[in-house]
């Protein structure tokens, strides 16, 4: 899957949000209707590791990853 930058007025865009870590640098999109729409599966949240090809913001599905909702409990709330 690729990202490219667009307006945030773009229709069917999908706005990041940076996650303020001790590592920085960690930005969030949430594109739910994007993977229904592709039947990608979405169980939990992975993170995996983007690079960049050209203007492209890539990542690589068939990357593992890493499941960040593991070990999460019901209701947690920062």
């Amino acid at each position: 899957v690729a990202l490219s930058p667009v307006k945030t007025t773009t229709q069917f865009s999908y706005p990041d949000r940076e996650l303020f870590s001790n590592s920085g640098g960690t930005f969030s999109v949430s594109a739910k209707a994007f993977l229904q729409f592709y039947g990608i599966p979405m169980e939990s949240s992975i993170r995996r590791v983007a690079f960049l090809d050209g203007d492209l913001l890539c990542v690589d599905l068939t990357d593992p990853g890493i499941d960040v909702t593991a070990g999460r409990t019901a209701g947690y709330q920062k």
